[in-house]
């Protein structure tokens, strides 16, 4: 979801940074999950699916109620993408405090250092 809405945003603010920058480093991470969902066989549900829409309610709401935000001005395009990563980096602490595999807790432990110098580059 940070992929789309920071593609979305970055269109938005003309490539604005640096929403246009974080963009491709969540293509990397969405690559990275994308490969541990074919590892242990879980379908990606919303691959199908185009930018900005999610079979998950919750994830619906946040992404457009995100949006929303963003697109009044590059100043609340600036705090959503706080939030958003503010938001990551504890739903991946949690992740990282259960008991997963090993290549999962790595490929969670790369997003966390993403997350964590994205927020810092808001």
């Amino acid at each position: 979801m940070a992929r789309d809405l920071y593609a979305a945003l970055a269109d938005r603010y003309d490539g604005a940074r640096p929403f246009s920058m974080i963009t491709t480093s969540e293509a990397r991470h969405y690559a990275a999950v994308g490969t541990l969902l074919e590892r242990y066989g879980v379908p990606d549900t919303g691959a199908a699916l185009p930018a900005g829409e999610y079979d998950d309610p919750t994830l619906q709401a946040l992404y457009d109620d995100w949006l929303a935000r963003g697109s009044a001005s590059l100043t609340d395009a600036y705090l959503v993408g706080v939030s958003l990563e503010k938001r990551d980096i504890a739903d991946l602490e949690a992740s990282i405090e259960a008991d997963l595999p090993a290549d999962v807790d790595a490929v969670l432990a790369q997003l966390l250092r993403g997350s964590q110098r994205h927020l810092e580059a808001y």
